[in-house]
């Protein structure tokens, strides 16, 4: 017989101001949940009472942490010439939950476009370097691309030659770092365990990691760190279905300088380095999570040749482009990567190169790394 703990489910609700119950929720179709781990503090009294006994402690702070994965998705729907970017959902809020700036923009009729250069015409949406474009074909082929320059008018300079002629920059949802200038979104969180109730207020995503390889669906694995407050009966929760609003996502195409690089695999760490803000004005010890900063690797394991070797032997600074899915997808951006790490791998003979890439600084203009939903 299955044990009754495999009854788990997940409820998320974006958090106006930390730790305070938001009211509404999503719900969230975690894979492989952990246990949740819960740290309680005791605080020991140890009055004298001219007896040997201790005296009662008195509760103190507490906290949580849970972790698990969920699937990548891209939009619920294509969004072409004219057509805004759908309905948010859950995988919207976990993004804003990593990375923080969101900007959405409409898909757009591309006026002409020929190597590096791309003209949306008059009512562009407002691109600016460092942004990513999500270019389709004539013929439905869809290929990411950066905006190096934002020339007015509706005009602008790719950094890299996406190699198809564009008609159509599909709308998109853009989730962007921003050197922890604004904190990314913290969460209050519902997590039921069979019939155990937790509340935990000021969840904070403490790392994010996302996996593609050729058996499986496209994979983000979380680990969260929280508050946990005395549970209480929550209504209106919605219903667990274990749906996903939209297929998810499997093939991944990797982009260096605009060149696809065939991969076995790829892995994005997104590097969070968080801390909690202490208080003593709150029951729990703290009044925030802070997102610290970003330290992103990308790890993608190609074959080996002889250029491939070079790279982190010259240290030279490429962008890389991760390309999940085709027209609905999400692409992983980061304008400046360098070969930090590389070791031969031997899968069943054919011999590979893992390659770990360090995300640098791109500067003020341009963001450190991006996720943009198509």
């Amino acid at each position: 017989m299955a044990e009754k703990t495999i009854k788990r489910a997940l409820w998320l609700g974006p958090e106006a101001n930390y730790g305070v119950d938001p009211g509404s929720y999503l719900s969230v179709p975690l894979k492989s949940p952990s246990d949740i781990t819960e740290g309680r503090v005791v605080i020991e009294t140890n009055r004298t009472t001219g007896r040997t006994a201790a005296t009662d402690s008195i509760p103190g702070p507490n906290s949580a942490s849970l972790s698990g994965s969920v699937e990548v998705l891209g939009l619920t729907a294509q969004a072409g010439d004219g057509v805004a970017p759908g309905a948010r959902d859950y995988f919207d809020e976990i993004l804003r939950g990593i990375l923080g700036i969101e900007e959405a923009f409409d898909g757009q009729a591309v006026s002409t476009h020929s190597g590096t250069s791309l003209d949306l015409g008059a009512g562009a949406p407002a691109y600016a370097a460092g942004d990513i474009v999500i270019l389709q074909d004539a013929g439905g082929n869809v290929v990411p691309a950066i905006i190096a320059a934002d020339l007015g008018g509706g005009s602008f300079t790719l950094v890299s030659d996406p190699g198809i002629t564009a008609t159509v920059a599909l709308g998109c949802r853009a989730f962007r770092d921003d050197d922890g200038t604004d904190q990314s979104q913290t969460f209050y969180g519902v997590f039921a365990e069979d019939s155990g109730l937790y509340n935990l207020p000021g969840i904070r995503f403490t790392s994010a990691t996302l996996n593609a390889v050729p058996t499986d669906s496209a994979m983000l694995a979380l680990e969260m760190a929280a508050d946990e407050s005395p549970a209480s009966t929550k209504t209106g929760l919605p219903a667990q279905s274990g749906a996903t609003p939209s297929t998810p996502l499997r093939l991944a195409t990797v982009y260096a300088d605009g060149v696809a690089v065939p991969t076995s695999s790829v892995e994005v760490n997104f590097g969070l380095q968080t801390a909690p803000l202490a208080s003593t004005a709150r029951p729990n010890g703290r009044s925030n999570h802070l997102l610290v900063r970003m330290a992103p690797m990308i790890t993608i394991i190609p074959l080996i040749t002889e250029a491939q070797r070079q790279l982190r032997q010259q240290q030279t600074v490429r962008s890389l482009l991760v390309h999940l899915g085709g027209a609905r997808g999400l692409t992983i951006a980061a304008g400046r990567c360098q070969v930090t790490d590389d070791s031969r791998v031997d899968e069943s003979g054919v011999l590979r190169y893992s390659q770990t890439y360090t995300v640098r600084d791109s500067g003020s203009a341009y963001p450190q790394i991006q996720a943009v939903r198509h």
